[in-house]
């Protein structure tokens, strides 16, 4: 009974393509001129790690769940609990797919991307920037990302996958990440709390508990709120 639990959390990704307290923190105002900037700086980072609460819905059915995420540009690991029990796992490694589930590479695969994406937003090809009246546009020729000038923060993300459909991630409640006093105030020091990725009527809920950067002057630095 306990494996249908992260099986169902997966399906969001797969069908058809691939408790911490919030603190509220007063959000600093960007200039325009600071996308290119944050996009250099964010181009440091080498992996993100996160402890993650996620809930699953497809009406009727709603199902929760934790995991654990390791992502770098190369390899992918995503551990998955209930109750405080292991109870899965999927994993890549240089191309390498490994999951406790007898599932199809080829959706695997769509979902290991679609999860890059979400944390990665900012790691997209041959991409312009579209100045709009309340967001900074980067796009490419299968995903926009929608970055508030207010926070520079995310704020909505689309995929285009090659059926057609549409993978439509949504961000919100920022969070401080509290680093050591060493830290350059270059780094980043913001980010989304709260995802929310949609496929179809298939929606996954993400709420990050902690996270943690890697960057590649091989310093780490860890938030959690």
């Amino acid at each position: 009974m306990l494996r249908k639990i992260p099986y169902i959390l997966l399906l969001l990704f797969i069908f058809n393509a691939s408790s911490c307290t919030f603190h509220h923190f007063e959000m600093p105002f960007h200039d325009k001129g600071d996308i290119e900037e944050l996009l250099r700086v964010l181009s440091r980072v080498s992996v993100i790690e996160a402890v993650l609460s996620l809930e699953y819905e497809k009406y009727p059915n709603s199902l929760q769940g934790d995991a654990s995420l390791f992502i770098s540009e190369k390899d992918l690991e995503l551990k998955i609990y209930y109750l405080g029990f292991s109870v899965g796992y999927l994993k890549e490694t240089n191309g390498f797919i490994e999951s406790s589930y007898p599932l199809d590479r080829g959706k695997i695969k769509l979902m290991i991307e679609g999860l890059r994406n979400c944390f990665f937003w900012w790691k997209i090809d041959d991409y312009i920037i579209k100045d709009e009246e309340e967001f900074f546009v980067i796009r490419n020729y299968n995903r926009r990302v929608y970055i508030s000038k207010k926070e520079m923060l995310p704020a909505k993300q689309v995929i285009y996958l090659d059926n057609g459909d549409q993978l439509v991630i949504q961000y919100e409640r920022p969070a401080k990440i509290d680093f050591p006093n060493e830290v350059p105030n270059s780094l980043p020091s913001w980010y989304q709390s709260r995802m929310k990725i949609q496929l179809n009527n298939h929606l996954l809920r993400i709420k990050i508990d902690s996270y943690n950067l890697t960057f590649n002057a091989n310093n780490s630095y860890k938030g959690i709120y």
